[in-house]
C-alpha cells in the first residue's frame, strides 16, 4: 500500500532546519491510530484523530489552527528542538479540537521527531500521542519551495484521489454498495475513503474541497479529468460497466476495441465524474 502520512510536526522541523517559506504546502493523513488503553475504542481513536491536513507553516504556526480534512481543527503551540550526533530531534506540543455526539471537545496531542539529516530534504520520522491514543507518521513537505537539491524529482505515485461530490451519503453509497469498494475506517461525516490496492480514493464536499483548495467551485462540464481502472480481461471491462450501470452510472461510451490494441469503455458516476474501464494487453494488471 502506497500512502502519504503527515502530521504537525514535520512543519515545525523543516520549519527549524531550512528557511521558512509561506508558499510551501503540506499534505497528510495520520496513521497506526490505535488507543493506548482498554478503555477507549478504536472508533473513538480514529473520529478524535486528524485524516487529512492541507497547510502551510504559517497557518500551522498560527493561533487560529488548521482545519483538517475530517473537520476536526489542530492548534500548534510550542516545540523545543535538539540535535545529538547529527541527528535532529524535537518535540511537539499541540492541541486537537473538534465536536462530537457529546459535544465540543479538544485534547492536547504531543509529538516525538526524528529528522534523519539534512539529506532529507524535510521528510521527518515521528510518533504521536493524545491522553486517549496514540499511532505514527512520516511528515512529508508536498509543494513549494522545499528542496534544496535541483535534482530532486516527485515520486512516481499517486497517494490519493479526493472527488468533490455534491451528496456526500449518495456518492458513497455508489462506490461503497454500487462498485463494492473497501469502505476505509478512517471515513466520517465528512469524508469518505476507500482503499484503491495502492492508493486511496476520497469524496469530499465539492464547496469545502473547493474552499479547501483555495479556488472557486464554479465549474461544469467536462473538467479535463478522467479516471482509470484497468482489468486483465475484455469480459472484465464488460462486467464492471455493467455493475456500474446498475449502481446508477451512466454509460457514456459502450465498450469496444480501441486503436492502441485494448478494449474499454467509460461511465460517469452519481457525480459526474468520468471512469474509464480498460483492458490492455500491454500492461499486466490484476482485478
Amino acid at each position: 500500500m502506497v500512502r502519504l502520512f503527515f502530521a504537525l510536526g514535520c512543519l515545525i522541523s523543516s520549519f527549524n532546519l531550512y528557511a521558512s517559506d509561506a508558499s510551501v504546502t503540506w499534505t497528510a493523513v495520520f496513521d497506526n491510530i490505535q488507543p493506548r488503553d482498554s478503555d477507549v475504542t478504536q472508533q473513538y481513536c480514529i473520529s478524535h484523530t486528524p485524516t487529512v491536513m492541507v497547510t502551510t507553516i504559517d497557518q500551522i504556526t498560527s493561533q487560529s489552527g488548521v482545519k483538517t480534512l475530517n473537520g476536526l481543527t489542530v492548534k500548534y503551540h510550542n516545540y523545543s528542538s535538539d540535535i545529538k550526533d547529527g541527528l535532529l530531534f524535537i518535540t511537539v506540543n499541540a492541541n486537537v479540537s473538534g465536536v462530537d455526539e457529546q459535544g465540543p471537545w479538544s485534547q492536547k496531542m504531543k509529538l516525538f521527531e526524528q529528522s534523519l539529516s539534512e539529506e532529507d530534504e524535510g521528510v521527518t520520522w515521528a510518533v504521536w500521542s493524545t491522553a486517549s491514543c496514540k499511532g505514527s507518521f512520516i511528515g512529508t513537505p508536498t509543494t513549494g519551495k522545499m528542496m534544496k537539491n535541483s535534482n530532486e524529482k516527485m515520486s512516481p505515485s499517486i497517494s490519493i484521489i479526493t472527488l468533490g461530490v455534491d451528496d456526500l451519503s449518495s456518492a458513497t453509497t455508489f462506490y461503497k454498495k454500487g462498485l463494492g469498494l473497501p469502505y476505509s475506517s478512517h471515513s466520517n461525516d465528512n469524508v469518505s475513503f476507500f482503499d484503491l490496492n495502492g492508493a486511496w480514493l476520497g469524496l469530499f464536499q465539492k464547496e469545502a474541497l473547493a474552499e479547501g483548495a483555495n479556488v472557486k467551485n464554479d465549474g461544469a462540464g467536462f473538467s479535463g479529468v478522467t479516471l482509470a481502472h484497468n482489468v486483465p480481461s475484455k469480459e472484465g471491462v464488460d462486467r464492471i460497466l455493467k455493475l456500474a450501470e446498475s449502481a446508477g452510472a451512466e454509460i457514456t461510451k459502450p465498450a469496444k476495441d480501441t486503436f492502441w490494441g485494448g478494449y474499454s469503455g467509460y461511465f460517469s458516476d452519481v457525480d459526474g465524474y468520468l471512469w474509464e474501464v480498460a483492458w490492455n494487453p500491454h500492461f499486466t494488471m490484476n482485478e
